[in-house]
């Protein structure tokens, strides 16, 4: 049987330390450059491609300006119906004339903020909407303000709606069910002033429901004049001092002054006679007064003969209304 010789790489072939080192860069050896790149040249496919691509969006922007144009100036498309809804002291014609509304105006450019913006000018006008429908409508859907009282300046002026803000709506043929406030002065109130606090104006329309209750007679009217007070006078002539009303205290105050007169109608019922009594006064709660017709004040006592007559006291103190001017 042969044996295989085995065979030793030792020493033969090449020197692997030698051919490493020889590949390495040796100390003083030049580096050659590497080869430059050579740039590719585009394909002028690509070119031509976006090219079409830029004339394709630019004909697209022209053809949607030119339709919008046509949009536009199209006879179809422009407003020929205006529908209006929730108004009761506004006319329809009044409404369109505020938006600017015209039969020569396209529906798509009509601006809903701007119109609800011109409509919120109207003293009337509480919220509006405004929604354009194709292909020539605008529907407008109102909501207006609900006078709550009536308010003229002097017992001679013109009366004029307001709303729950203290605003002027508008004048007032009649007062009807509201309550009537009086004001001081003689100048009379432009629509849209504020010549009355909401908070004093809340207050009044409540007193002015809450009253009957209490004394049996419905109010006639309210009357303030150019120091803040504030006076009552009932539809058979009574009158009710409630002082003072220029603080959010003061009106809160007015329901405590009107359970106070209540205590005093209930402890005696002669004080809603209206023919007895001539007015009842609540400025002080702690100290409610009443004036009966016909009172006379107590006579001073005659001296005896002989006896030292007494200095004169100071006057009663008597109600004093001021007068504006």
């Amino acid at each position: 049987m042969q044996t295989r010789r085995r065979h030793s790489f030792v020493g033969a072939g090449r020197d692997a330390s030698r051919t490493a080192s020889a590949r390495r860069p040796q100390p003083g050896d030049e580096l050659e450059p590497p080869p430059p790149r050579v740039s590719r040249p585009r394909r002028p496919r690509r070119r031509i491609e976006g090219l079409w691509w830029r004339l394709l969006a630019l004909t697209l922007a022209a053809a949607e300006v030119a339709g919008a144009g046509w949009a536009l100036r199209n006879e179809a498309l422009t407003v020929r119906q205006v529908t209006v809804t929730g108004v009761n002291h506004l006319s329809q014609q009044q409404i369109v004339k505020a938006t600017g509304l015209t039969p020569r105006t396209s529906v798509l450019t009509v601006d809903g903020d701007s119109i609800r913006r011109d409509l919120a000018r109207l003293a009337w006008v509480r919220t509006a909407s405004v929604q354009p429908l194709l292909p020539d409508r605008v529907a407008i859907s109102i909501v207006e303000w609900q006078p709550v009282a009536v308010y003229r300046s002097g017992a001679a002026g013109q009366l004029f709606y307001l709303n729950d803000q203290g605003e002027v709506l508008a004048p007032a043929a009649a007062a009807g069910p509201l309550p009537v406030i009086q004001g001081a002065g003689a100048t009379q109130p432009k629509v849209g002033s504020n010549p009355l606090e909401p908070r004093l104006l809340s207050a009044l329309v409540r007193m002015q429901t809450a009253f009957p209750a209490v004394y049996g007679q419905p109010v006639a009217n309210f009357q303030l004049d150019c120091v803040g007070s504030l006076t009552l006078t009932t539809a058979r002539g009574v009158t009710v001092y409630f002082g003072r009303v220029l603080t959010p205290e003061e009106y809160a105050s007015l329901s405590s002054k009107l359970s106070a007169l209540n205590s005093i109608v209930t402890a005696d019922p002669e004080v809603r006679n209206p023919d007895k009594v001539q007015y009842i006064n609540l400025e002080d709660v702690q100290q409610p007064a009443v004036k009966f017709k016909g009172d006379r004040a107590p006579a001073t006592p005659t001296p005896a003969a002989g006896a030292p007559r007494p200095s004169p006291s100071a006057a009663a103190p008597t109600l004093q209304v001021t007068a504006c001017r």
